[in-house]
């Protein structure tokens, strides 16, 4: 916060008066530390990277707006090399550093565009660029700083931008006479552009085609299309009804706080007022192009892209077209006037207004630019001088109006952080966790390797002190994939033993969300098909009003709803996969021999219904075996709480043929394993408190509104025959490549 509230005065500090910078940074500041939408990843004692990140984020942005704002060229290169090492500092922490590439980039390409100081913009660019890419390899190999296209590649031409302008313009290449009237920003532009085709399409012919496509889908979906992007939840692109949701009053004050910096911006340029127009055009089409999965407006269609590129395009062209004409007018002098903080503040922006329909994660990043904004608005309406009375009035009631919302919406924001961070933050962090790391770090040797489903590697490596073999960074998408298929989904213990070993694993955990997380992994697991691992856990619950009693057997109806993971065929009759599904199940209690006698699924297929015997139930820690003529599919009892108290067969999970041949199905819920040895099991808070206070006698499982479950910890106890194998440990491996999917298949075989 400190540092992000110098960061707002100095940017602002050029801009409008001392006293007024230091206003709109208190404002900020002050927003920055109640809005929710940051509040997630920052609360106190949370093992994520973002809060590290936000400080070298700011002290980066610090330096290099400072850089900017000072006259001695020592002073700037020092200021650019702090802003490079703290950039540095970010790569190692945290991938928003990505904004820094792109946002730095585009404010310097802007400052060139418009020939606004050269030097200035070369020494301070190339002094920041240098220890940045040297972290960046450093980070993530040499070969990643020309390929990685969202983070260095933007970054690297716009350097060879400037080279090549310095070689044109500022050597004795200069002396070659040219017949056009074209800024020497343009002519170094084009040249730059040609030379790059050239020496590409000499090594790549295809590169122009395949660049074009990637910038247009990393402008659609910046977190790609790939199972491991889109498998995770905060990776879905949100629609503009759930940003509007998530900040409320503050979009609004941050779309007008944008358009009042883009006229401050542009007021000494002519024509501005037509500028202004496209911009505010520009605004429109791209943040509404993707306002909800049933508007005309869904972000997919024709007509959405169409706006979402065309007010861009309409935009970059004009501002071209503009920029020539006045240059050859004599007129582009008004466009050096420019201050580059707006520069700077308007290409974070941009990037914010691409991250709103980017991905919900991203609400954290875009967050403080949306605040940035809004609490410049005020400020800017004070700025604006006029000798109109009625125009005066007008204007102390947008004022009044516009400090109304902020007060309201800063006041809302407090009140939900406040409760969020008591009751609702951190959740999944929460003393279930806490206990379990407090069992690894007194109980498990130091240099222990442990293994998991990568959602949990920052909690075990900061609260449990262990190293994991992945985590939330996903340094090699590869592991991922080995985990999945060859450990949580694998169809034998020695395939799973076997990746262990390969990673000399002494512990393997499982969480209870691991459950409702097994459609995500089991579809990284999956073959090139992306069908063969992807499987579900649906859960059904006891309806207590269907509930048909006899002299000799009690009939209980469980409800709820699924579609089929893979193809049945039951008695000649095809029951296709995700077309067919299952409506509820049938449990036949046998009063006399006090035992489960039968269960059976009502699948539905074509609006008919077919009763399907269920060949397994799992009841009070046993896996019975009903039948042998059905599905070999479980029914899986758990107790709910329910008004009358805990029913012990009040829910059920369905565990088809499919997952009942996964590792992580034999081990976490039937308790099936030879040489996994389990070592702790960390019960539920709310189970544990039931089991202790009130002493109610509770499974490892619960239904309460939704599934409580213990985390369970494994060692591994390796027989002799478990050979290692290297080829688990590649890295950098493309698991979409063609063939790539199941490439280690064989090794379990």
């Amino acid at each position: 916060m400190l540092v992000f509230f110098l960061f707002v005065r100095k940017l602002f500090s050029s801009l409008v008066k001392k006293k007024k910078a230091t206003i709109i940074a208190l404002i900020a500041t002050a927003f920055y530390a109640v809005i929710p939408a940051m509040l997630h990843r920052t609360t106190a004692g949370i093992p994520e990277l973002e809060s590290l990140g936000m400080l070298w984020f700011w002290s980066a942005f610090y330096f290099f707006i400072s850089a900017w704002q000072e006259n001695k060229i020592k002073r700037q290169v020092l200021f650019a090399l702090l802003s490079g090492i703290f950039t540095g500092l970010m790569i190692f922490s945290w991938g928003g550093f990505r904004y820094i590439f792109m946002s730095f980039a585009l404010a310097s390409f802007l400052a060139f565009f418009f020939e606004k100081e050269k030097r200035k913009n070369f020494l301070i660019y190339i002094a920041w660029l240098i220890p940045s890419l040297l972290c960046f390899a450093l980070r993530y190999g040499s070969k990643s700083v020309l390929t990685s296209l969202s983070d260095s590649v933007f970054a690297l031409a716009v350097f060879s931008l400037l080279i090549i302008d310095l070689l044109l313009f500022r050597t004795r290449l200069k002396r070659i006479k040219t017949k056009t009237k074209l800024p020497e920003s343009i002519i170094s532009l084009i040249v730059t552009v040609i030379l790059s085709l050239v020496i590409l399409l000499s090594f790549n012919p295809s590169f122009l085609s395949q660049a074009f496509s990637k910038i247009i889908n990393h402008l659609i979906h910046p977190f790609g299309t790939g199972r491991i992007g889109v498998t995770v939840a905060e990776n879905r692109a949100p629609y503009f009804v759930e940003v509007f949701g998530s900040f409320g009053l503050l979009f609004w004050t941050f779309f007008f706080g944008t358009i009042l910096l883009f006229y401050n911006a542009t007021k000494h340029f002519e024509k501005k007022k037509f500028l202004n127009l496209l911009f505010i055009i520009f605004m429109f089409t791209f943040i509404f192009s993707r306002i909800s999965p049933r508007s005309f407006l869904n972000g997919e269609n024709l007509t959405s892209q169409l706006l979402y590129f065309g007010g861009l395009s309409a935009f970059a062209l004009f501002l071209l077209c503009f920029y020539i004409k006045s240059y050859k007018e004599n007129s582009a002098i008004n466009f050096k006037k420019i201050n580059f903080s707006y520069l700077l503040l308007l290409s974070l922006i941009f990037w914010a207004i691409i991250s709103m329909r980017g991905a919900i994660r991203l609400f954290f990043i875009i967050a403080p630019p949306l605040i940035i904004a809004s609490a410049f608005l005020p400020i800017a309406i004070t700025e604006i001088k006029t000798k109109d009375e009625l125009y005066k009035i007008l204007l102390w009631c947008a004022l009044a109006l516009i400090s109304l919302a902020l007060i309201f919406t800063f006041i809302s924001y407090a009140k939900t952080s406040s409760q969020q961070a008591k009751w609702t933050i951190p959740t999944a962090y929460y003393q279930q966790w806490q206990k379990a790391m407090a069992w690894v770090r007194e109980n498990t040797e130091k240099n222990a390797i442990f293994v998991h489903w990568w959602d949990y590697g920052y909690w075990i490596q900061t609260i449990g002190e262990r190293p994991t073999v992945t985590d939330g960074g996903h340094p090699n998408t590869f592991w991922d994939h080995t985990t999945a298929r060859y450990l949580m989904t694998a169809e034998s213990e020695k395939t799973a033993l076997q990746l262990c070993k390969a990673y000399n694993v002494s512990y393997f955990l499982i969480d209870s969300t691991d459950i409702g997380k097994y459609p995500a992994y089991s579809s990284i697991g999956s073959d090139e098909t992306g069908k063969d691992r992807l499987s579900w856990v649906s859960t059904f619950l006891l309806d207590e009003k269907q509930t048909q009693e006899t002299r000799n057997e009690t009939r209980y109806i469980y409800t709820g709803g699924t579609y089929l993971d893979q193809d049945i065929i039951w008695k000649d009759q095809l029951l296709p996969e995700k077309k067919a599904g299952i409506i509820g199940f049938i449990l036949s209690y046998n009063k006399k021999k006090n035992e489960i006698e039968n269960v059976k699924g009502i699948f539905v297929y074509n609006g008919k219904q077919i009763a399907i015997p269920i060949n397994y139930v799992y009841f009070n820690n046993e896996l019975i075996q009903l039948n042998n003529n059905g599905l070999n599919s479980c029914f899986y009892l758990i107790p709910r709480l329910m008004k009358k108290g805990i029913n012990n067969i009040g829910a059920a999970l369905y565990l088809s043929e499919k997952a009942m041949k996964t590792q992580w199905v034999r081990l976490y819920l039937l308790n099936q394993t030879e040489h996994f040895k389990l070592v702790h099991v960390e019960p539920a808070l709310f189970i544990e408190q039931l089991r202790e206070v009130y002493n109610v006698s509770v499974g490892d499982f619960l239904f309460a509104n939704d599934l409580l479950g213990p985390i369970k910890i494994w060692k591994v106890e390796y027989p002799p025959d478990i050979k290692y194998y290297k080829e688990y440990l590649e890295v950098g491996t493309n698991i979409e490549a063609e063939g790539g999917w199941a490439k280690l298949d064989y090794l379990g075989k």
